[in-house]
């Protein structure tokens, strides 16, 4: 496979596995508004990059850490 087509499939795969976390979140947390985000596209270009340039392995990890931060971050408050 070619460096090129690498760094793609994790782009793909970054940029999917981040789509399908933001909805798993709002699912969970029951958010019923929806707005467009930008980490989608930022994960993908992270998850490209250190796939090419650091560990195919980075990717899996990047996702988990960013599933982490989006589970916190959407948490309703305690009072409600």
């Amino acid at each position: 496979m070619s460096p090129f087509a690498h760094a793609a499939m994790h782009f793909a795969i970054g940029f999917c596995a981040t789509l399908g976390i933001d909805h798993l979140v709002r699912r969970l947390h029951r958010i019923g508004s929806h707005s467009l985000s930008i980490a989608p596209l930022i994960m993908a270009l992270v998850s490209a990059q250190a796939a090419h340039y650091l560990s195919p392995w980075l990717t899996p990890l990047l996702l988990a850490g960013y599933a982490a931060i989006a589970y916190r971050e959407q948490r309703p408050p305690p009072e409600a």
